[in-house]
């Protein structure tokens, strides 16, 4: 079987201190370099980035606003979704891989395993993998690898439910999605049939991870493949203080653009499970029960689940009540739930 021609897209942004492991994780691979593309979208980096890039046989495209551009797109609004809503367009690849910079494969045939599904079964839209974290790797950043999301959602989760359908197959499981039950994929090592996103209308440019699978499923696309044995590693953040910059940008994200992922609660009883969430992490007693029972899965790193808990019940609180995006988003989502109960 001949193998198809897979293009990775890599936003960057001052990214000088893990993009040459995450290149050299890439062209390590031992799928043929002919049928591999990579494609870094550079947001006006200032670090060594570039020069680092220019090392490796890549296609180098540049977002509004970078000095020097060879290529400019309109339409980029900078960040990291921009940028792989335009690796997608420019790729030539049948199959598209959404990579970050932060990214490393743990494995030589880390693409190979993964284009095994998608070309087993034509129905299968994409393929995913864990998101993981090395063993030597700063304590914050395993524990979120461990929690695979923020504690926020990690409780929650009203629509991040596991698939209602699971198929096993020889290397991989067949995952069916469902509009109340698909899994937080999409960013950090996922492959896409390239026809489908774009079909779609791609990559929300402002959006998140989760946004673009929500449009996938709700047009049909539903059928996607685990791969258990194909790696990632996610250079995420090395200190408390960068995990609560990273919680702070999430939620300035998301007040300042709209999502297709329902963040706030729709239902009233979505609204109680919120309070409960808010109740449970605040007490710290909650969660440190919980991180006992966690920390047999053998990494103490589980031990930051209390701090974590209660860190981002105090960021998300005081960028919704301070902010008027965020009183509005508030005032927005008691209106359309008193509606829907006087509609009921």
């Amino acid at each position: 079987m001949e193998l198809p021609l897979v293009s990775v897209g890599i936003p960057t942004y001052n990214e000088e201190r893990t993009i040459e492991r995450c290149l050299e994780s890439i062209f390590s691979q031992d799928y043929p370099q002919d049928k591999l593309e990579v494609i870094i979208i550079d947001d006006g980096s200032s670090d060594r980035t570039l020069e680092i890039c220019a090392r490796y046989p890549v296609r180098i495209i540049y977002q509004n606003g970078s000095e020097g551009a060879i290529q400019r797109l309109k339409g980029a609004s900078g960040g990291p979704e921009s940028g792989r809503r335009i690796g997608v367009e420019m790729a030539n690849g049948e199959f598209v891989v959404l990579f970050s910079a932060d990214n490393e494969l743990a494995q030589r045939d880390w693409l190979s395993q993964m284009v095994k599904p998608v070309l087993e079964d034509r129905e299968i839209v994409g393929a995913h993998a864990p998101v993981l974290a090395p063993r030597e790797d700063y304590a914050i950043n395993r524990y979120l690898a461990l929690l695979q999301t923020t504690p926020l959602e990690f409780y929650l989760m009203w629509w991040l439910r596991r698939p209602k359908e699971v198929i096993a197959k020889e290397g991989y499981s067949l995952q069916v999605f469902q509009e109340d039950s698909f899994l937080a994929i999409g960013g950090n090592g996922t492959l896409f049939r390239r026809d489908a996103v774009l079909k779609v209308g791609n990559v929300p440019a402002n959006g998140s991870d989760i946004d673009l699978v929500c449009r996938l499923v709700r047009d049909g696309f539903t059928q996607y493949a685990y791969v258990p044995e194909a790696r990632v590693y996610h250079y995420y953040v090395r200190s408390y203080w960068g995990f609560i910059r990273k919680l702070r940008a999430k939620v300035r994200w998301f007040l300042k653009y709209s999502r297709e992922y329902p963040w706030l609660p729709r239902r009233r009883g979505e609204l109680f499970e919120m309070l409960k969430w808010l109740l449970f992490c605040s007490t710290f007693i909650g969660p440190l029960i919980h991180a006992f029972r966690l920390r047999k899965k053998g990494d103490p790193a589980w031990l930051y689940h209390p701090l974590a808990c209660f860190t981002a019940v105090v960021v998300y609180g005081a960028y919704f009540l301070t902010s008027k995006e965020g009183l509005s988003s508030v005032l927005r989502m008691v209106l359309s739930m008193s509606k829907g109960y006087k509609g009921g």
